[in-house]
Parts: structure tokens; C-alpha cells; sequence
């Protein structure tokens, strides 16, 4: 537990909705009218270092399911099954890669395949395949979204 703020009681990890003790009207510290979502420049998200990465949807930086030990095995295994058929195939796999769908919409795959080597830290052209691991957190319509994205923005 961190300090008080505006009689509220404080988390440490700055989890806006982690915790809610005491005052009613007060979740992790803040009074609840000046709660907002936070939104960033296009420019602001790419300069900073998110842990885990975000994704960034029109303004907001959205926090991403970071997988427990299955995620994390599954995702080992996939590397590992794709690192495999990297040169017969000729592809190249990217772990948690920034993908540019639309101007103001990124998104961070589990894991992006593409059939040339990239330039730079984002990817800004449709990739043969992008992986998304279902966590227990993870919703179905969320999910639709982020396929729909991909699509649109020339995922076959």
C-alpha cells in the first residue's frame, strides 16, 4: 500500500483500478470525478517505453493481456516450431512487435511473421501472419476487433 492522496489510499503500482479501500468515492488514490483515460500524441506513444508494450488505439494506450505460464509456453513452442521453418519458408518472426494497422491504431501481436526483414521498430506494411494467444482475461469481442484490424489492414 503506498500514501494517502485526497483521503484516499494509495496503490503502489499506480493501477488506476487495482484498488478501492475507504473512501467510496476514491479508486487507487484519485478522487473518482477526476478520473480519465489517459490519451497520448501518435508521437508521445512511440517515444515511450512501455513494460509490457501497449497497444494504441485513437489516443489511448491500452494495456495488453501479458500472458501467464501457458501464454508463455505457448508462445515458446510457436517460436520455436516457426524458427524452424525460418529459412525453408523464408520468413522472419518478430516476439511482441509494434504493427501500424491505421494512422492512429497500432497493435502488438503475441507474434508477427513477415516475408522480408523490416526497417525500423514498427511495422508498416501487412505481414503474412500475426498470432494472437488467447489468455483467460481475454474477451471474444476484443478479439474481433483486433482481427478485423488486421484484415483491414491486409492481413490474409
Amino acid at each position: 500500500m503506498g500514501g494517502m492522496k485526497n483521503g484516499c489510499v494509495r496503490a503502489n503500482t499506480g493501477d488506476w483500478n487495482s484498488i478501492r479501500r475507504g473512501n467510496p468515492d476514491c479508486i487507487a488514490g484519485v478522487k473518482r470525478a477526476t478520473l480519465r483515460r489517459m490519451t497520448v500524441s501518435v508521437e508521445e506513444y512511440l517515444s515511450t517505453v512501455y513494460e509490457p508494450d501497449r497497444e494504441y488505439v485513437e489516443g489511448e494506450p491500452i494495456e495488453r493481456n501479458v500472458g501467464d505460464f501457458e501464454h508463455s509456453a505457448l508462445l515458446g513452442i510457436l517460436i520455436g516450431m516457426l524458427s524452424g521453418q525460418r529459412r525453408a519458408a523464408g520468413i522472419h518472426i518478430f516476439p511482441t512487435l509494434r504493427v501500424q494497422v491505421a494512422a492512429r491504431l497500432f497493435r502488438v501481436p503475441d507474434i508477427t511473421v513477415t516475408t522480408r526483414k523490416i526497417k525500423g521498430r514498427i511495422l508498416r506494411e501487412p505481414p503474412l501472419l500475426c498470432i494472437e494467444i488467447l489468455s483467460p482475461e481475454d474477451r471474444a469481442n476484443r478479439l474481433l476487433v483486433k482481427i478485423n484490424d488486421y484484415f483491414a489492414f491486409g492481413v490474409r
